[in-house]
């Protein structure tokens, strides 16, 4: 099987675009003029008709000498070409000029009268070696060995190139930024040899809708390990076809590629047809279909990686194409409904059946597992509820059951994910009595010890998108296999007797019960969501074979919800959700759409929204049933503390002892729910662009986030993308200022104690830091969240203003420092001791470099340099010179992070500013929060900073007996004055955040308690007040401190206070 080629980054482009059949133009330039020739330049005859001066303005360009089934000329076959390139603005007439192939011969070949290249034009001759083919092809081929030359009508040589060998489907080409510099490159004939030119060349290979047959790429694998046995004895990649159409269609002729600068890279056979509504399996053997063989066989295999399947017409027109990236083992990519739906990877490939329950329950058929001594019986791979672990976690898992009246020694037996790797997980010698079912616990943490013999854990996960599970015996050979489906959550996937069912009652270590087939299919709501200024006449499609329901206020509709029947009018803001039932299917999943109607009212529950909209769709029961909701105090507290159990927050707050018992303080780390609950809940959630457009619609699990903001009557929510319940990530770049395209998680911040304040402060010093330049590389950088402004709807109802942001987990670092492995962050917070991890095991490594820092003298520039070796000092001193400078009184929310695929040095992370730049209170200056405060001072306290000076000191105070730390925090201190919180830049940004919420701010201060218009405003004025009082202070401050003479503060700071006591 042919792997990837690797493409030096000077001249190789990798172009993948994908492409649906639709109307295009060929080819127009002068490519299409006179098709093109080949390379040889070496010209005898006269007639030349470019002035002496304008030698050497025709350049040969670009050479393909390896064109099987890529460039088509006009006869439709595909001989070698080559380019000129016309690099004047003038138009230039070169009849007369020649090519050759040989440096020693004169020109083999001249262009005819005519032939001219329009200013920066092109123009391609054909090396097919028969003149008669057309007026611009040479009477010579070519081949990777040869010199091409282009000679001017007088004979002078004006360019030359000699040729090498370059991958098939791909042209040597010269550099569009380097003139003197070839490299192999996608084919871009009569176009710029860039990425955008060779995009340009492949878009006009696409067919139009008139040359469309009904006949799409359907599925494929590219790496098939134990799913499908080729003709040839092998597991073959293979590529799947399906008809549209009514009729049968007749492929002869036609393309089937791995590149589309190569639609024709194998030519389907004389006489292969497709029937009507029927499939076609083609088995990349690497060879040509053998004569009379009753199986399409093709010489080529697909790349695991970065690769393309085409279907093209017999004149290389493109029909279809799909670009992939990565393509896990046994794990094919497949379009549902056929032939016309998204493309998506499932671990139930369906070779040679249709993608539908009915073609995976034929293809199951035709094969042979479950049938041995030992089979795979369940499995579990959306776990949320079952064989809850010691550190609460509920991970996956594999049961395994010996079939045989003998107990079996497991010893040796293996199970894997992978059929490349059969020896990935292996048991320990135990042994599986006869009829024993044997759970292991697929965590990834790799348990195989003897003598837990019912707590065995696998070295590999599972994934909730669907995997493939084998057994192997000893001698590594396959027992049996499985192929899991997407998860679902709490419901497993396993074997009743010969035939396989899903169970929405697992029963791990015993028989299964009874099981379901499958899944009703999931109904489509065709009417978009939205924001409108009228009401919608909203439709649905049912499945075939099934009736569906539907509910307007956020419930999960059920069979006795009301049933649709034709258009649904709405004309009021609903959350409309829709699922389909069949009779002897499980229910399907859950169709959610939000539509917001605005009737041309001014209330908090009717006005126009001037942010984006997050609505979120949850059973209501979710959030306000005493037992089970998230978002109330709850029956345990309520008993407690006498309050209602709907109530939304403790009275008493959060120095209640019993503030641990209310329902919405739950959560997985610093507070690990003393009830034993597991307090996150499925959730749907739509964004709506200002404009009012549904940009991306999403189903996960929600959680309350934060801290002691949790007792607010306005919550911050965490959205989880988690596959027992929807698709991995939220594929949608939210932010405009990242890169990212997908997230794993996203908070929705209600500003947490900042909510009945400014609703500003975290945004705003967290911009300000990242627009402003500290002096760090951006691969260094203190990071921060993005955030954007928007109102939340929940169940369809105003819940005011919040930030969108960035989650700060292992994947927000991977992001922001493209790093390929998150699992591989360590990321702490707080002190950075054992019940302060967020990812990783690195706490020891933290604190013992902290107490290392404490214990030795970092003024010695040999232990200066070894801290020096385990975190970046200078982001280290950038961070904590922010938080002094915007004056954060809660300076223990701390979060950093180091990684093995970096440089494994421990960086820091700017957030959370709730009590940052806060105002002036009528305090002395010892006890103020505001800008008279000594942040200095209180920052690098020998008993530590922030609330209760709970936060350790020792690295920050050891760092600085260095003089050059001390130097370095001192300038970042200084770049933090002068240029990143200046009072200029501040005010700035006040007034842009509080401008964009300032409409919205009128309808949501009815919602809470403690808040109105007017105070709002107040503290935004607080913050104003801040930034043009605080600079003095905090240059007396760190004067006094440090003891910096007026000189040094003069070359520091460029200036001293001006304040006089």
């Amino acid at each position: 099987m042919r792997t990837a080629n690797s493409r030096e980054e000077h001249g190789y482009m990798a172009i993948r675009r994908r492409r649906a059949s639709g109307a295009r133009k060929l080819l127009v330039i002068v490519l299409l003029a006179v098709c093109a020739v080949a390379l040889v330049l070496y010209i005898s005859k006269g007639g030349g008709k470019i002035e002496t001066e304008r030698l050497g303005q025709v350049q040969i360009n670009e050479v393909m000498t390896s064109n099987k089934g890529s460039v088509p000329d006009e006869t439709g076959a595909f001989p070698d070409w080559i380019e000129l390139h016309n690099n004047t603005d003038l138009t230039l007439d070169i009849s007369g000029y020649g090519l050759t192939d040989e440096l020693i011969s004169a020109a083999k070949w001249t262009f005819p009268e005519g032939s001219v290249i329009q200013p920066d034009g092109f123009i391609i001759v054909f090396c097919s070696g028969d003149t008669t083919r057309g007026k611009l092809h040479t009477p010579f081929k070519l081949s990777a060995s040869d010199d091409v030359i282009l000679s001017n009508a007088s004979g002078k040589v004006v360019d030359s190139i000699a040729l090498r060998p370059v991958t098939s489907g791909y042209s040597l080409g010269r550099s569009a930024s380097d003139n003197a510099t070839w490299s192999e490159m996608l084919p871009s004939p009569g176009y710029p040899n860039t990425e955008e030119g060779a995009a340009a060349y492949l878009a006009t290979l696409a067919a139009s809708a008139e040359e469309s047959i009904g006949v799409y790429l359907n599925e494929f694998m590219a790496s098939n390990a134990s799913t499908l046995v080729g003709p040839d004895g092998s597991y073959c990649d293979w590529i799947e076809l399906y008809n549209t159409t009514g009729s049968e269609v007749d492929l002869s002729g036609f393309g089937i590629s791995d590149t589309p600068t190569q639609p024709l890279k194998y030519k389907l056979p004389e006489g292969t047809k497709i029937s009507a509504y029927g499939v076609l399996l083609i088995y990349l053997t690497g060879r040509e279909t053998p004569e009379g063989a009753d199986k399409i066989e093709a010489p080529f295999g697909l790349a695991a990686y970065a690769e393309s399947v085409v279907l093209a017409t017999p004149a290389g027109r493109i029909l279809d194409q799909y670009d992939y990236t990565r393509a896990s083992t046994d794990i094919s990519i497949a379009r549902n409904p056929d032939g016309t739906g998204e493309w998506a990877p499932t671990s139930q490939p369906t070779p040679g059946y249709t993608n539908n329950n009915a073609g995976l329950e034929a293809f199951l058929k035709t094969l042979s597992f479950g049938k041995g001594e030992i089979i795979i019986s369940e499995v579990l791979n959306a776990n949320v509820a079952h064989l809850k672990q010691p550190d609460g976690q509920y991970y996956d898992w594999i049961e395994i059951y010996n079939t045989t009246g003998a107990p079996i020694q497991l010893a040796g037996y293996a199970l894997s994910d992978n059929a490349k790797n059969p020896a990935k997980w292996v048991f320990p010698d135990i042994t599986l009595e006869a009829g024993e079912y044997l759970t292991v616990l697929a965590s990834g943490k790799n348990v195989s010890n003897a003598q837990k013999k019912n707590n065995l854990e696998t070295n590999f996960r599972l994934s909730s998108a669907g995997d493939v599970v084998f057994l192997f015996k000893p001698d590594g050979t396959l027992l049996d296999k499985m192929l899991v489906p997407k998860g679902r959550a709490g419901v497993s996937y396993g074997r009743t007797g010969a035939s396989l069912y899903f169970y929405g009652a697992p029963t791990p270590n015993a028989a299964n019960g009874a099981g379901i087939p499958g899944f009703a299919e999931k109904p489509k709501i065709i009417t978009p969501g939205g924001t409108f200024d009228n009401a919608q006449s909203v439709s649905l499609e049912v499945p075939e074979g099934c009736f569906v329901t539907y509910t307007t206020d956020g419930t999960v509709p059920t069979e006795s919800s009301a049933r649709y029947s034709g258009p649904i009018t709405v004309s009021r803001t609903v959350v409309l959700r829709a699922r389909a039932f069949q009779t002897g299917y499980f229910a399907s999943d859950t169709a959610s759409q939000t539509y917001v109607i605005y009737t041309g009212e001014n209330t908090v529950e009717n006005h126009r929204y001037t942010l984006p909209v997050v609505s979120i769709v949850t059973a209501p029961e979710n959030l306000w049933d005493p037992d089970s909701g998230i978002y109330v105090v709850g029956n345990r507290y309520a008993e407690l503390s006498g309050q209602l159990p709907t109530d939304i927050t403790m009275t008493a707050g959060m120095q209640d002892p019993n503030w641990n018992k209310a329902n919405f303080n739950a959560q997985n780390i610093s507070n690990p729910d003393p009830l034993g609950r597991r307090w996150e809940r499925d959730v749907h959630f739509d964004y709506i662009d200002l404009d009012g457009t549904t940009l991306f619609s999403g189903d996960g699990v929600i959680q309350i986030q934060g801290q002691f903001s949790r007792n607010k009557q306005q919550k911050g929510l965490t959205l989880i993308a988690k596959g027992a319940y929807g698709d991995n990530r939220f594929n949608y770049p939210f932010f405009e200022n990242r890169t990212a395209t997908s997230y794993k998680s996203v908070i929705l911040r209600a500003s947490a104690q900042d909510a009945t304040n400014s609703r500003i402060r975290d945004h705003l010093m967290t911009s300000l830091l990242e627009e402003g330049n500290t002096g760090l590389p951006e691969e260094r950088a203190v990071v921060v969240q993005a955030h954007k402004q928007v109102v939340v709807l929940i169940n369809g109802k105003y819940w005011g203003v919040y930030d969108l942001m960035e989650r700060i987990k292992e994947d927000f670092v991977a992001s922001r420092f493209n790093l390929a492995n998150p699992d591989a962050i360590d990321m702490l917070f707080g002190n950075g001791n054992q019940n302060c991890v967020i990812a990783g095991d690195g706490w020891r490594d933290y604190t013992a470099m902290v107490e290392w820092a404490g214990s030795n003298d970092l003024s010695n520039s040999a232990n200066y340099e070894y801290i020096s070796s385990l975190m970046d000092v200078e982001n280290y001193a950038t961070y904590i010179a922010a938080e002094i400078i915007v004056g954060n009184s809660d300076s223990g929310n701390i979060k950093y992070w180091r990684s093995p695929e970096y440089d494994n040095k421990w960086r820091w992370i700017f957030y959370d500013f709730c009590w940052a730049m806060n105002r002036n209170d009528n305090y002395s200056d010892t006890a103020t929060v505001g800008y008279r405060r000594d942040f200095f001072s209180r920052y690098f306290h020998p008993d530590g900073h922030g609330s209760g000076k709970s936060s350790s000191t020792v690295l920050s105070r050891a760092l600085l007996e260095n003089a050059s730390f001390r130097q370095m925090f001192l300038e970042k201190v200084a770049i933090m004055l002068n240029e990143i919180y200046t009072p200029e830049k501040i005010n700035a940004m006040v007034d842009r955040l509080q401008g964009n919420i300032a409409e919205e701010m009128k309808f949501d201060v009815d919602l809470w308690d403690g808040i109105s218009y007017s105070t709002w405003q107040k503290h935004c004025d607080n913050i104003r007040d801040y930034a043009n009082n605080y600079q003095n202070y905090a240059l007396k401050h760190v004067q006094n401190y440090f003891n910096l003479s007026d000189a040094e503060m003069n070359s520091i700071f460029g200036r001293t206070t001006t304040l006089t006591d």
